[in-house]
């Protein structure tokens, strides 16, 4: 790794309390990062409980995306939900779902020189620092303003899929 981190979130936590269903609401947020924004995704951990009518899911993901040869936006979320099996009727139709409580925590930084191209001596920092500050702020803005829009969708997503389960 090249430079210091650039921190964009710290552990934004956004949580709801009541019907969801876990396996929607896993593979839209993977679908997101990885389908529309084309992130490289990885799994850190991923712990599945299903003792009946229990269910619980703890995911712990890494999202990555070269944003130039340069910046890379790093986004670490964790899914983590816990409920208990449910039968509601929507639209006349008995659907399960789980009742309990869904959380989402995110972390999301940009990784300069993430390739070790502007070398590592103190007159190579020097000019990085330097070039950064005056040529490449546009490019070092446009990279922070993707990765919170990114994650404002991401969190907008969360939101969306959680609420719209049960009305």
């Amino acid at each position: 790794m090249g430079n210091d981190r650039i921190p964009i979130i710290r552990e934004k936590i956004i949580a709801h309390q009541g019907y969801f269903n876990i396996k929607a609401i896993e593979n839209h947020l993977k679908s997101y990062m990885e389908d529309t924004r084309h992130y490289d995704l990885s799994e850190k951990d991923y712990e599945e409980r299903n003792e009946p009518p229990k269910k619980a899911l703890v995911i712990k993901l890494i999202a990555e995306q070269e944003y130039t040869d340069y910046y890379k936006i790093v986004v670490k979320f964790e899914i983590n939900m816990n409920g208990v099996d449910t039968t509601v009727e929507i639209n006349g139709k008995p659907i399960t779902l789980q009742k309990g409580v869904a959380k989402l925590t995110i972390n999301a930084f940009i990784e300069p020189d993430f390739q070790n191209k502007r070398g590592t001596t103190a007159v190579a920092k020097f000019l990085d620092k330097l070039y950064n500050a005056y040529i490449g702020k546009d490019e070092m803005q446009q990279c922070i303003f993707s990765c919170v829009k990114d994650v404002g969708e991401l969190v907008s997503r969360f939101r969306q899929e959680v609420n719209s389960t049960i009305k």
